[in-house]
C-alpha cells in the first residue's frame, strides 16, 4: 500500500485517514483506484459494491431458504460468519 499512496501524495482524503480508507476498501488497489476522483478520495463507488453484495445475498436466500431449504441457507450464513471472523470453515 505504501507504493499506492506514494503515487498519490497530497490527495484529499475527505476527512478519512489512509488506514480508514484501506480498511473500507480491503487494501484492494483496483477498488482504491475506483475511489479516486478529481485528485481526492470519493467512497461512493463502495455503495455499488455493497449493493451488489446485498443482491447476491438476496439471490442466495431466495434459492435456498425461500425455496424450503433452510439447511443450505444456514450453511451459507455460517460460512460467511466464519469467513468474516477469519476462522476455518471446514
Amino acid at each position: 500500500m505504501k507504493c499506492w499512496w506514494g503515487h498519490r501524495t497530497g490527495m484529499n482524503l475527505g476527512g478519512h485517514s489512509e488506514e480508514e480508507i484501506e480498511e473500507l476498501t480491503g487494501c484492494i488497489p483496483l477498488l482504491l483506484n475506483e475511489c479516486v476522483l478529481n485528485g481526492g478520495i470519493d467512497l461512493s463507488p463502495l455503495n455499488i459494491v455493497a449493493n451488489k453484495a446485498l443482491t447476491f445475498t438476496d439471490d442466495i436466500r431466495m434459492e435456498t431458504k425461500c425455496a424450503g431449504n433452510q439447511a443450505h441457507w444456514d450453511m451459507y450464513v455460517h460460512f460467511i460468519q466464519f469467513s468474516m471472523m477469519e476462522l476455518t470453515v471446514f
